[in-house]
C-alpha cells in the first residue's frame, strides 16, 4: 500500500504532467509554460527518471524492443516539428539527448539544464501519447511504481517554491498572464 505522502506526491506529479500533456495538445505555450514550470519547481531529484521511465513505458506499448530505437527517431521528428509550430524554443538536440540518453538508455540526465530538460521531457511524453492514444496517467503510475521498486522513492521533501531559481537564456520571459 502507498504511504500517503507518497501518495500525494504521485497524485500532484501526475496533475502536472496532465495539465502539460493537454496544453500541447491544444498548442497553448502558455499554459504549458505555467504547467510545466509548476512541474519544475514542485518536482523532486527524481522527477527527471520517471519522466524519462513514462516516455519509455509509453515507447514500448507501442512497439517491441527490436523496433524501439528505429521507431524513436520518427516520433523525435514528429514531436520537434509539431512543437514548433507553437513553442519557438524547442531545442532538436535537448530532444534528441531526453530521448536517447534518458527514456531509451536509462542513463542519468540530470546534469541537464533546467527548467529547459523538464519542457522537453514533457513534450516527449506528449507526443507520444498523442502518436499512439495513450492515457499518460497509467504508464506515469508505472514508472512511479517501477522507480520505487527500484528503491528510488521520491523524497519526502519537495523542492520549496521560494527557492531561487536561475533563469536560463532559453526561458522566455514571463508574460504576465
Amino acid at each position: 500500500m502507498e504511504k500517503p505522502k507518497q501518495q500525494g506526491r504521485s497524485l500532484t506529479l501526475l496533475r502536472a504532467v496532465g495539465e502539460s500533456v493537454t496544453a500541447v495538445a491544444a498548442g497553448d505555450p502558455h499554459a504549458f509554460d505555467v504547467a510545466a514550470r509548476r512541474l519544475w519547481r514542485m518536482s523532486a531529484p527524481s522527477t527527471p527518471r520517471v519522466l524519462e521511465m513514462t516516455a519509455r513505458l509509453m515507447l514500448e506499448e507501442l512497439v517491441d524492443d527490436a523496433a524501439l530505437a528505429a521507431t524513436a527517431w520518427p516520433a523525435l521528428a514528429r514531436c520537434r516539428d509539431r512543437a514548433r509550430r507553437w513553442l519557438p524554443q524547442v531545442d532538436e538536440e535537448l530532444l534528441a539527448v531526453l530521448l536517447f540518453v534518458g527514456a531509451l538508455g536509462g542513463e542519468d540526465t540530470g546534469w541537464l539544464p533546467e527548467p529547459a530538460a523538464t519542457r522537453h521531457r514533457l513534450l516527449l511524453i506528449a507526443e507520444i501519447a498523442t502518436t499512439g492514444d495513450l492515457r499518460v496517467a497509467a504508464f506515469l503510475d508505472a514508472a512511479l511504481a517501477a522507480h520505487d521498486r527500484a528503491g528510488h522513492a521520491l523524497p519526502a521533501a519537495m523542492t520549496p517554491a521560494w527557492l531561487p531559481r536561475t533563469r536560463l537564456p532559453s526561458d522566455p520571459t514571463p508574460t504576465g498572464r
